[in-house]
């Protein structure tokens, strides 16, 4: 059994259709915002992980030495 796929060619422009044009100056406003916040947060984090760990690593040893 065989299927048929019709290839058509690639469109080489944009399609025209009428009440989307994009008013750029108005409409940059008002799209949301998208990316990174910030990666201070992240950095805290694990910089408090660290500082636990190494902190429970210590105290361990100095249990175990005595």
């Amino acid at each position: 059994m065989f299927i048929e796929i019709d290839v058509d060619d690639i469109p080489l422009g944009d399609i025209d259709v009428p009440g989307t044009e994009i008013e750029t100056e108005i409409e940059k406003d008002k799209l949301p915002k998208l990316g990174e916040n910030g990666r201070l947060g992240y950095y805290l984090i694990g910089f408090a992980l660290i500082s636990m760990g190494l902190f429970i690593r210590r105290r361990y040893r100095t249990k175990t030495n005595q």
